[in-house]
């Protein structure tokens, strides 16, 4: 079995190796990735980081060794010699990629990284990283050495910061106080002389010779959808002739190359299938011969974790679907003296009442358990199913060949306007319609409309609502009338004038409230500045204008205001007196605004137009200080606040 599948990969190798698509996924541009991950670079951009965490003694548990940085390449992360340490990945947001919370996971692939357990341990991956990554130890007993390397971008930084480490300057000591004794401070190598690292930069190749650029290539445009959900898959790359240089599908007559051979990669290898039952083949029956044996099958539960790994596991992984049948009863085949034979029914009823007809019955092979296929009787012997049948002769009966005659059409319509009814006679030549085809029966009424107008008619819509007491309600009244078969509204002079329905009316609908709140205008201001009060008569009055005690309280309108609230210091400017200074004084207010009106407020009062200032073009500005505060009390619907705030209230509205 271990030979056919490395065959097996082997082939594929090959097929994979033959077809040559770059890493820009063109079909034979040669291009690799280098050793920083760029399709088609030369690795002279690159810079070689490596490691050695040799610190023996580490406090029990998880121990950070150095963090890989984004952008990393060709990481390579192993101890110097087995030991009972384990290595794990952490992310910056602190969770593990692997072996975390105390938990060692199977050798695998985790997120781009490839773990082996294989004395030594060790954790690859290409990259490049898109975020850093903390390497780890949990540690257990002496450490025996921690190795690491990978290649980065000259223009990435390889330190990133560590979380335990300050990164200013000055501070040589660790988060927890300790120094770090004059040595190496790198945040990568937070444990001073248990760390070494080098970087080296390779030198760079040589400049290849600059060649035609190619209008039109094979390019892998895609892949196919995985063959197989979980447990790996294959996928096909779809290939596509493209213009190189807009990347723009061609016909693939223009690519000058043949098409390369399907290419395939891996898919799902991560995700292993759901156990499930596998039943093999039935085994052979109990008995030679005969009815009442049995056969048994073997029933595994089995799950495909890979493309070449598929292993049988315990029964108690299936359980939650029910397991096939694991034995069945069987027969065996006839025993001598029990041979298969033609069995006829009785024949059915002829076809036809009089006359010839045909009539059937059932035939089968019977054999020594029942009916048996056709197959296992003799062909040569099986009887007829049917057969021809008389039912001697047919009483005489008179044939249906009288034929439908009908008048003319009624010269007049039924409707003298609009659309009425003509009408015509039929009858059977033979003179009873039982003797004609009803099915050809001709039609003896026809639709037919006149040009004339129909005189219109009134119709009435339902009446409107009516208001309390004594009111009136209306509706609406529109002509109809028939117009070429088509009832359309008209003028009102289609109608009769006399019969027209009243559109309006008199009506006495539910009783209006008797008691209602009655207020009397407001009086002067008691102050012509620092803020004074209003008053007004607020009464319950019943349906006689008299006092009443059951109106609403909470409808009672405010029977006190405040007015003038502006400090008696200024004087507001009228707009008259704008227009002869040519000027605008600003009015000034008390710094709470909200505060300057009582519950029962409603309003400022014009206060017979001294407040009151026409704001035209360039004249709205603001005259408070703190209109702001009158925006959000909301008081710029009152006029006072409106005028003396016009900038700010216009920009809020």
């Amino acid at each position: 079995m271990m030979l056919s599948v490395t065959a097996g990969l082997q082939i594929v190798i090959l097929v994979i190796s033959a077809v040559r698509v770059g890493c820009d996924g063109v079909v034979g541009s040669g291009r690799v990735v280098d050793a920083c991950g760029v399709c088609g670079g030369d690795s002279s951009a690159c810079r070689r980081v490596a490691g050695l965490f040799t610190r023996p003694t580490l406090p029990p548990g998880y121990n950070l060794v150095a963090t890989l940085p984004r952008a990393a390449c060709n990481v390579t992360v192993a101890e110097l010699r087995p030991s009972r340490n384990f290595l794990a990945l952490r992310r910056q947001d602190g969770s593990f990629i692997l072996n975390g919370d105390w938990a060692v996971v199977r050798p695998g692939e985790y997120d781009g990284f490839t773990y082996r357990r294989h004395d030594p341990e060790s954790i690859t991956a290409p990259g490049p990283l898109r975020s850093p990554v903390d390497i780890m130890i949990i540690y257990q007993e002496p450490n025996p050495g921690i190795k690491y390397e990978y290649m980065l971008p000259m223009k990435v930084d390889p330190v990133p910061p560590i979380p335990g480490i300050n990164p200013r300057p000055n501070d040589k000591h660790l988060k927890d106080g300790s120094p770090l004794n004059g040595l190496d401070k790198s945040p990568a190598f937070p444990y001073g002389t248990g760390v070494q690292a080098t970087e080296s930069q390779p030198a760079p190749p040589p400049a290849r010779p600059r060649g035609r650029r190619r209008k039109f290539v094979w390019r892998v445009t895609g892949f196919s959808e995985c063959s197989q959900t979980c447990g790996g898959g294959v996928q096909t790359a779809v290939v596509q002739c493209v213009r190189e240089a807009t990347q723009q599908v061609v016909p693939e007559r223009r690519c000058p190359e043949k098409r390369p051979p399907p290419q395939t990669r891996r898919c799902h290898t991560k995700q292993p299938c759901p156990p499930q039952w596998e039943a093999g083949e039935w085994g052979p029956c109990s008995v030679s011969c005969g009815r009442g044996g049995s056969q048994t099958r073997a029933v595994v539960c089995r799950q495909q974790l890979t493309a070449d790994l598929n292993m049988v596991v315990s029964d108690g992984a299936c359980a939650m679907t029910p397991a096939p049948a694991r034995s069945q009863p069987c027969d065996g085949p006839p025993c001598p003296g029990h041979e298969p034979e033609w069995r006829a029914g009785p024949w059915g009823e002829c076809s036809a009442p009089c006359g010839q007809g045909n009539r059937s019955r059932a035939v089968m092979c019977q054999g020594p358990y029942g009916q048996s296929g056709e197959e296992e009787c003799p062909q040569s012997d099986r009887p007829a199913d049917e057969e021809p049948c008389n039912m001697g002769p047919c009483p005489e009966t008179r044939s249906l060949k009288h034929s439908w005659l009908y008048t003319e059409w009624s010269q007049q319509c039924s409707q003298e306007c609009g659309t009425g009814i003509q009408t015509r006679r039929v009858i059977c030549s033979e003179g009873r319609d039982a003797a004609c085809d009803a099915s050809s029966r001709p039609e003896d009424r026809r639709a037919c409309s006149s040009q004339r107008h129909c005189a219109g008619q009134w119709f009435a819509g339902p009446w409107g609502q009516c208001s309390c007491g004594l009111g009136r309600q209306t509706r609406s009244v529109i002509c109809i009338a028939t117009i070429r078969g088509q009832q359309r509204v008209t003028h009102d002079s289609s109608c009769p004038h006399g019969l027209k329905p009243p559109a309006e009316r008199n009506c006495q609908a539910n009783t209006c409230p008797s008691e209602l709140w009655f207020t009397s205008d407001w009086s002067q201001c008691s102050r012509t500045c620092g803020t004074g009060e209003q008053s007004r008569e607020v009464h319950c009055l019943d349906e006689k204008q008299k006092l009443a005690n059951n109106c609403p309280e909470e409808l009672r309108p405010p029977a006190r205001r405040t007015c003038n609230t502006h400090e008696c210091g200024t004087q507001a400017v009228t707009s008259g007196d704008t227009e002869k200074r040519g000027s605008t004084h600003h009015i000034k207010s008390n710094d709470n605004p909200v505060q300057n009106n009582g519950v029962n407020d409603q309003a400022i009062p014009d206060n017979n137009g001294a407040d009151e200032v026409h704001h035209k073009g360039n004249d709205c500005v603001d005259k408070f200080p703190n209109c702001h505060l009158v925006v959000q009390a909301r008081l710029c619907k009152y006029k006072y606040y409106h005028n003396n705030c016009c900038h700010s209230c216009r920009k809020k509205f």
